[in-house]
């Protein structure tokens, strides 16, 4: 049975909330930005367990009637709670096909550095109004534009620069991908991890060669390189390559 209740006075209220505001705090100066990688998901937990707390030791709640609330709020929410795994689909999605490393490459050629926030502001602005949702934007578009935004080199010096290896890392990462990709994309045929539904046999006579590539920033220059077909010794006796079957 439900035992006697009182109303919640401010005090009570400003409990949980002094107690979040607190570990937020303290999680930005020990965690940074890392702290959105987990840490603050923990604060919103114990938060939650302080509100708890508060009421079934302060108000006079039963457990059974909070968690009958518990489950009202989360059914009120299920669809935007669906419509948020949704996105979460989309986002990775996106990630893996590459076309947010694609967008993060591109912006960084396209956008200035003076015109960025606005330019981030009204991107994001067309891609609501056009998709009708703004969580969408945010784990799509904003997810790129947030990439963008976090490449830069602060320190300046010239001695163990970290913070400018990391930068000329990344970038050396986007022309490797977006090498890679060029050269599977002009290589029209499946040959051992190479695997493509659209070509599935392998093409000797056309393929039966390295794939050499050039990236200049931009554009990148496809050539090939024969491949040997002969040992340098006579002792050795050549084998040519054949077709993996399973």
């Amino acid at each position: 049975m439900q035992g006697l209740t009182r109303t919640p006075k401010v005090l009570d209220a400003l409990i949980p909330l002094v107690f979040l505001i607190v570990l937020l705090i303290l999680n930005i100066k020990v965690f940074g930005t890392d702290g959105l990688s987990g840490s603050n998901q923990i604060v919103l937990i114990l938060s939650s367990a302080v509100a708890a707390i508060v009421a079934i030791f302060r108000l006079g709640f039963h457990w059974e009637t909070l968690q009958d609330g518990i489950v009202k709020s989360i059914s009120s929410a299920m669809s935007s709670i669906l419509i948020l795994f949704l996105i979460g689909a989309l986002a990775g999605t996106w990630m893996i096909s590459g076309i947010v490393p694609a967008m993060i490459y591109y912006g960084l050629q396209v956008l200035n550095p003076t015109i960025f926030l606005f330019a981030a502001c009204f991107v994001s602005g067309i891609v609501s109004i056009s998709t009708g949702c703004s969580w969408t934007t945010v784990a799509t578009v904003g997810v790129a534009l947030l990439g963008i935004g976090k490449i830069s080199v602060k320190d300046k010096s010239l001695v163990f620069n970290t913070d400018l290896v990391e930068t000329l890392e990344f970038d050396n990462l986007i022309r490797q991908a977006i090498t890679t990709v060029d050269s599977a994309y002009n290589r029209q045929e499946s040959r051992g991890a190479h695997a493509r539904e659209d070509f599935p046999k392998r093409d000797d006579e056309k393929f039966m060669q390295h794939t050499i590539a050039w990236c200049n920033g931009k554009d990148t220059k496809i050539g090939y390189r024969p491949v040997t077909t002969k040992t340098l010794t006579n002792e050795v006796q050549y084998f040519p390559p054949q077709e993996r079957v399973y």
